[in-house]
C-alpha cells in the first residue's frame, strides 16, 4: 500500500471539499461541515471551532483515504480517479446516514448549530446533490493521487493447463 500517497490524496480531497463548501456558502447555501465538526467540542461557533473542524475534516479525509487505498490494493486491484469515484459510493451511503445520526451526539444541535439531516436533506435537494458530488470528487482525488495499485490482479491459470514458472 502506498500510505503516503493515500494520506496526501485524502488531505487534498478533503481540502477540495472544504473549498467547494466555502464557495457554496458564498452563494448562500448554509453548508458548514467544518463548523459542525468543530462545535462538537461543545464550544460555540467561532473561528476557533471552524479551525478545529477543518483540522478534523482533513484528518478524517486522510483516514478514509487509507481505507480507499486498502480497497484499491485488495479489492479493485487498481487505483485511478474513476476507481476512487466508484469506491466513494459506499462512503456516500455511510456518510449520508451518519449525517442523520449527528444530532444525537452533537451537544449544540439543534441550537445554535442546525442539524444537516440524512444526506444533508435539511438543505433540500441541493444539499443532497452537494453531499453526493462532494464525496464523488473526494474519491476521484484520492484515486487520482494514489495511482496504480501495487497489487494488481494476477491472471489465474486456466484449469487443465500447466502453469509456466
Amino acid at each position: 500500500m502506498k500510505l503516503n500517497r493515500a494520506i496526501v490524496g485524502g488531505v487534498l480531497g478533503a481540502g477540495l471539499m472544504s473549498v467547494i463548501m466555502a464557495m457554496a456558502r458564498g452563494m448562500g447555501m448554509n453548508v458548514n461541515l467544518e463548523q459542525m465538526l468543530g462545535t462538537m467540542t461543545g464550544m460555540m461557533p467561532s473561528g476557533t471551532t471552524f479551525a478545529i473542524g477543518l483540522a478534523v475534516h482533513l484528518m478524517m479525509g486522510a483516514a478514509f483515504a487509507v481505507a480507499y487505498a486498502w480497497l484499491f490494493e485488495h479489492v479493485a486491484h487498481r487505483g485511478h480517479w474513476a476507481t476512487g469515484a466508484l469506491v466513494a459510493i459506499p462512503h456516500i451511503v455511510v456518510a449520508g446516514l451518519m449525517m442523520g445520526v449527528i444530532p444525537m451526539i452533537h451537544p449544540l444541535m439543534p441550537n445554535p448549530v442546525p442539524p444537516p439531516g440524512v444526506f444533508m436533506s435539511a438543505l433540500g435537494p441541493m444539499g443532497v446533490g452537494a453531499m453526493v458530488m462532494l464525496h464523488l470528487i473526494f474519491g476521484a482525488v484520492v484515486g487520482g493521487v494514489y495511482g496504480d495499485a501495487r497489487h494488481p490482479r494476477r491472471a489465474r491459470p486456466v484449469a487443465g493447463h500447466a502453469s509456466v514458472a
